[in-house]
């Protein structure tokens, strides 16, 4: 098996450990004792399809760089893309520092696990 290759199904084998680590979200709202607004429950949604976003990206990169199909340049770069997406969903809330600070770390995040 290729380095690049057993690299490739660790960093999938972590990715899939970490998604069912995650607590349900609903599990998490139904702790809350006040009732959400507008604007958090426009957050939440938001920030769930972008994430979902990340996790479909992320799969697909994954499967394209370990078998080196033609797609892989386009599934990196929309992974890359999604990264900036989350970054930017963020900045109307915690701003536009945050927003740059959050896509950065993501994508920081991605390529120590060799995946970019």
């Amino acid at each position: 098996m290729s380095r690049q290759f057993t690299r490739s199904v660790l960093a999938a084998l972590l990715i899939s450990f970490t998604l069912v680590m995650v607590p349900d979200a609903a599990s998490a709202s139904s702790l809350k004792n006040e009732p959400e607004s507008a604007k958090e429950s426009a957050l939440h949604d938001a920030m769930r399809k972008l994430w979902e976003d990340h996790i479909i990206w992320t799969r697909l990169f994954i499967i394209s760089a370990a078998a080196d199909l033609p797609d892989k340049a386009a599934a990196t770069d929309r992974l890359l893309q999604n990264q900036v997406d989350i970054g930017n969903a963020i900045k109307p809330y915690y701003g536009e520092a945050a927003g740059n600070r959050g896509a950065d770390r993501i994508s920081r995040a991605d390529q120590q696990r060799h995946l970019i």
